[in-house]
């Protein structure tokens, strides 16, 4: 409580002090932005384009990434290719890796992604999620997992956080460089 908004604000600092504290990187925003909006404006920010191939969300990460990002540039391409593990999509570690490359190369992009296939284990499945650019190779493997109403926008918030996340690593190692 206070007399005004500013007044109000400042006696919540302390607690959203503890909170950033406890929480890290789990945060992303403060305020209304979406995770897709904090990534574009980041991408934005950095000067970065990114394609992508998606092997197993359907192209859904492209797509709230484009409608964040509208016009900038910084999205250069997406693939959306059927979960063919084995077939025609990237499987393991080198195999993600060089389709990286191949879909960076193929838009002219700085930064290639690759996501998935799905692997399924039991009554979930895992994908891998693959970064190439620049002196950076990330990958993480994630849980294609949960309820059947949430589990896609789940992964596509794996996914953009990984993306957050890496961006984040990408600028900082620029600036102690």
């Amino acid at each position: 409580r206070g007399r005004d908004l500013r007044e109000a604000q400042e006696q919540m600092e302390p607690t959203i002090r503890v909170i950033q504290e406890c929480l890290g990187d789990l945060i992303f925003s403060r305020g209304e932005q979406t995770l897709e909006q904090v990534l574009a404006a980041q991408l934005q920010a950095t000067g970065v384009s990114l394609a992508i191939c998606d092997f197993g969300l359907h192209g859904a990460v492209a797509s709230q990434l484009a409608q964040a990002a509208g016009n900038s540039g910084v999205l250069k391409g997406s693939l959306a290719l059927p979960n063919a593990a084995g077939s025609t999509g990237a499987q393991g570690e080198d195999d993600s890796l060089h389709q990286a490359e191949e879909v960076r190369s193929q838009f002219s992009a700085d930064y290639g992604l690759v996501i998935g296939p799905l692997q399924p284990v039991e009554s979930r499945a895992t994908y891998l999620v693959t970064l190439v650019g620049p002196g950076r190779c990330a990958q993480q493997e994630f849980t294609h997992a949960g309820h059947g109403s949430l589990r896609l926008n789940r992964s596509i918030k794996q996914v953009l956080n990984f993306l957050r996340l890496q961006l984040r690593e990408i600028r900082s190692e620029e600036h102690t460089s």
